[in-house]
């Protein structure tokens, strides 16, 4: 009985491990970080602005549960980057040996770099309420501003860049190995130039690469994929 029982547990085991490499998985996790971060994205940006006088981030501050707000949007940031980090270890185990090293160190590296820029920008944008929070003191309105204008500089001014070489590196792939379709291939690409010239500090420039990640999330579960080698 117990043998039979090891036997059924055995092939059941086994086929969780290939749904997890298989590219429904890469879908899947493509959007839950493209959903998780974008939610983020907008609560963390609904916290009072770098313009906002000393008495507006005050009073935001004082008011009850005004650190829940930042502290739910961090915890999602991180959920979304571990589902993206998935997204990255199905693709490249199913591009396989046909993965030219270059380019794939390029990917691999951009998407360890633009993981841990999120991290660091949300926590940063995140570090007043954390303050409220454990400490139990309102922070005052320049030590407010600062953080907000450090992690806008990174999540609007370092980490697109980070994004464009990651989207180039896989456009790239995707042209050698056959992984996405042509067109999705050129938005790729142009995407990426926009991200990597774009100097400004445009707020709604954060949600083009989780628009990205599941526009191609999306066209790799309809897309027939080609045989395994």
């Amino acid at each position: 009985m117990a043998e039979s029982n090891k036997s059924t547990q055995v092939p059941e085991f086994i086929g969780w491990r290939r749904w997890l490499r298989s590219v429904e998985a890469a879908a899947v996790s493509g959007i839950a970080f493209a959903c998780l971060s974008a939610i983020s994205f907008s609560m963390l940006f609904a916290l009072p602005a770098i313009t906002a006088s000393d008495s507006e981030i005050l009073a935001f501050y004082r008011k009850p549960g005004a650190e829940s707000r930042a502290l739910i949007a961090l915890n999602l940031m991180v959920i979304a980057v571990i589902g993206f980090l998935w997204f990255i270890g199905v693709i490249r185990n199913r591009m396989g040996e046909r993965e030219p090293k270059l380019f794939s160190t390029v990917f691999f590296g951009g998407g360890i770099l633009l993981s841990a820029g999120l991290l660091f920008g949300t926590a940063v944008l995140a570090a007043p309420s954390i303050m409220l929070e454990v400490g139990g003191r309102v922070p005052d309105s320049g030590s407010a501003s600062m953080t907000r204008a450090v992690g806008i500089a990174v999540l609007i001014g370092v980490v697109p860049k980070m994004q464009a070489v990651f989207m180039f590196s896989t456009g790239s792939l995707s042209l050698r190995t056959g992984t996405l379709p042509r067109w999705l291939i050129v938005v790729t690409i142009l995407s990426a130039v926009g991200l990597l010239i774009n100097i400004s500090f445009f707020t709604p420039s954060v949600y083009v690469f989780p628009a990205w990640v599941a526009l191609v999330s999306i066209v790799l579960l309809v897309r027939p994929q080609p045989r395994d080698r």
